[in-house]
């Protein structure tokens, strides 16, 4: 297939809902109008809603909910002529026409009661729903030209969903009478009624196969109509999908979660795919009418377009069928920076002194995917405050163009990982990790240690049975920006034996465990120096280093600023020699890529996306030096926008570009040659 998504970066997911009991339902709908409008406003692509979640069809369908109008054959037949690439949205897990029609569609929890999220109710695809929505996508597919599918709400992640919509919830088990005899059928026994870890897993993995098979359908009905057509769905490819056939990456994240934009970007940008962050145009999540401004929409996108994805952003007619003009206007500023920029912004490539390992096995071991995934999320906080360049990584990748690997609380490591990282660590390579990391199989089975233990240098014990702990730490380099004899760590650490290590700070329980304030400070009892247990440890393995800490590194907030400062100090010093070092903020994340014979400086100043002070924050006169020897000779340093050669020097090895003022985003092209 024409991988057409990798080269378009003005998207607007449009969110046309418009249920039957509204007032002059679709009336002031103007396809001429509408597509004009988009075209002026500079976008390439629109996912548009053909089915919401009422189960409303905005097309010509003989099933569901039918609209007085074929929106989607109106716009389509003036979108084509302006050469606007057209998706269909397609709600899959809510459909309230279909579910209110037929009962037994829906999804059972183990009471008997329809599950519902909001007023909607989900439902089942291996009841008799999955053929319905597929006959209602093949009507579509069959009787219009379009460029792919989008579909909603099909529920992958195995339970808990990820707090800034990164996948689905998918509830287990699933006691509906489809269900009940599938699995019956298929297992030879009954869906427990108070299944155990065990037995989650095991019906979420017959679950999936049937969304699985449900999927594979969709795709060969868009293949065979056309196969350059795409195919993704919610959460496509994020950390939690157990499917992953889609062919691009479709992850939710919204400001001002500026940090998980970027973490979901740079999966993006290792996974082979294109990739679109998708966040609404409203102020209010995705339905406000409430415009963003263009600032704040520049500011996401620079995020997004620094990785090599799209910022898809939503766009919301009124119910009459009409848009405000508002949402032309801002779309329009935002999507004219980027058509001038996008030429430097296709097929980059990251420049990277560390890793950080994913190990999630989301089909394998679900029911460790939110920690996994949060912990490596809090190592990525806290390499874009220190500027470090970095890639996230999964599965077998090449370890060896890393100075430093690091796996925070990646619970689920196989054998086959372990291996590569303890030949990646004899060979000189350094590695970070934190807390029970390799403590679990990809199964989800327990291991009796960890099994990087003689890389580490330790012997995993137990739990230390304390909610929290102090830290006392004996390194200078590890306690460089730290005020404090004794820090709090709010997070139960682990207890470990040395086993070659040096200690590098220690753990020191409380005389009792946090309590109301009676004859103990405030509820806070003070260190017990008589009960003092490794906590961060140091080994050197052949050539290379090891560190380990006991616990899991938490990135948010205040009470985690001393934790956020300690494992930023360690990362530092496992890096023998960074390819670029700044005097930017740590609010300003700085991304360095490689894009042909050219490398590309990304500047994004999270500062200018605070809720409290939308762009009030403007840097000047940023130094960022690049290691000439790490990107050879350099040609020409200029801003892509204006064309204009921009300031810099060349010195003691070193390129300095200097970025004069930095509002929201900073982009500068530093070409290579002889």
């Amino acid at each position: 297939m024409t991988n057409w998504f990798d080269n378009s970066f003005r998207k607007v997911h449009i969110i046309y809902v418009s249920p039957e009991w509204v007032k002059d339902r679709g009336e002031k709908f103007d396809a001429l109008k509408l597509s004009r409008n988009l075209k002026d406003a500079g976008v390439d692509c629109i996912e548009l809603y053909c089915k919401d979640h009422y189960g409303c069809c905005y097309y010509n369908s003989s099933l569901g909910s039918k609209y007085p109008r074929d929106i989607l054959g109106e716009l389509l037949e003036q979108t084509k002529k302006l050469k606007i690439k057209m998706i269909a949205y397609f709600s899959i897990g809510w459909d309230m026409y279909a579910t209110g029609n037929h009962p037994h569609w829906t999804s059972i929890d183990k009471n008997g009661k329809i599950r519902r999220t909001y007023p909607f109710e989900w439902t089942c695809l291996n009841s008799g729903y999955g053929d319905y929505a597929l006959k209602q996508l093949q009507q579509l597919v069959h009787n219009y030209d379009i460029d792919g599918l989008w579909l909603d709400c099909i529920p992958i992640g195995y339970e808990v969903p990820e707090s800034i919509y990164m996948v689905q919830s998918l509830d287990v088990p699933c006691y509906c009478p489809a269900c009940t005899k599938s699995f019956r059928e298929k297992l030879g026994r009954n869906i427990p009624r108070a299944p155990s870890i065990e037995d989650k897993v095991e019906f979420f993995k017959f679950r999936n196969e049937v969304h699985r098979v449900f999927l594979e359908r969709c795709q060969r009905l868009l293949r065979d109509k056309n196969p350059d057509a795409i195919l993704t769905y919610n959460a496509a490819g994020s950390l939690g999908d157990p499917i992953d056939i889609s062919d691009i990456i479709s992850i939710e994240g919204s400001a001002p979660n500026y940090a998980r934009q970027s973490f979901i970007s740079r999966w993006g940008k290792s996974r082979s795919k294109p990739f679109e962050v998708l966040t609404s145009n409203a102020l209010d999540f995705w339905c406000d009418l409430t415009v963003k401004p263009p600032d704040l929409m520049k500011l996401e996108s620079a995020i997004v377009l620094s990785h090599g994805g799209t910022m898809t952003f939503g766009h919301i007619p009124y119910t009459t069928g009409e848009s405000g003009s508002a949402q032309f206007s801002t779309i329009k500023e935002v999507f004219k920076w980027i058509e001038e920029i996008e030429g430097h912004i296709a097929n980059q490539e990251g420049v990277s002194d560390a890793a950080v390992l994913i190990g999630v096995k989301p089909l394998m071991s679900p029911q460790f995917r939110r920690e996994i995934t949060d912990g490596a999320e809090s190592i990525s906080d806290i390499m874009i405050g220190r500027h470090i360049q970095f890639d996230i990584v999964s599965g077998t990748f090449d370890m060896s163009k890393y100075s430093l690997i690091a796996i925070g609380d990646q619970k689920t490591l196989s054998d086959e990982d372990a291996q590569r990282l303890r030949n990646y660590v004899k060979s000189g390579g350094n590695l970070l990790v934190t807390s029970q990391t390799g403590l679990i199989d990809e199964n989800g089975r327990k291991r009796s240690d960890f099994i990087l233990s003689d890389v580490l240098g330790i012997k995993f014990r137990g739990a230390s049975g304390n909610s929290f702990s102090y830290l006392r730490l004996e390194d200078e380099k590890v306690s460089q920006g730290i005020w404090a004899d004794y820090i709090m760590v709010k997070t139960e650490p682990l207890d470990i034996d040395l086993d070659g290590a040096d200690v590098l700070g220690w753990s020191v329980s409380p005389e009792t465990e946090l309590s109301e304030a009676t004859t103990v400070l405030w509820g806070q009892p003070h260190p017990d120096e008589t009960r003092v247990r490794p906590l961060i440890t140091l080994n050197k393995y052949e050539k290379g280093r090891a560190v380990y800490i006991g616990l899991s590194p938490q990135s948010k907030g205040i009470v985690n600023q001393s934790m956020r400062t300690i494992v930023g100090n360690i990362i530092e010093s496992l890096i023998p020699q960074k390819i670029l070092v700044t005097d930017a903020s740590s609010g300003v994340e700085v991304v360095l890529n490689k894009r042909g014979g050219e490398y590309v400086l990304h500047l994004n100043n999270y500062y200018s996306g605070d809720p409290n002070w939308f762009g009030k924050m403007t840097f000047k006169d940023i130094s960022v030096k690049i290691d000439l020897e790490r990107i050879g000779k350099v040609k020409r340093v200029y801003d892509p926008l204006s064309g204009e050669n921009l300031k810099h020097n060349i010195q003691n090895g070193y390129l300095e570009v200097m970025i004069d003022r930095l509002n929201i985003n900073s982009m500068s092209v530093i070409e290579i040659g002889s």
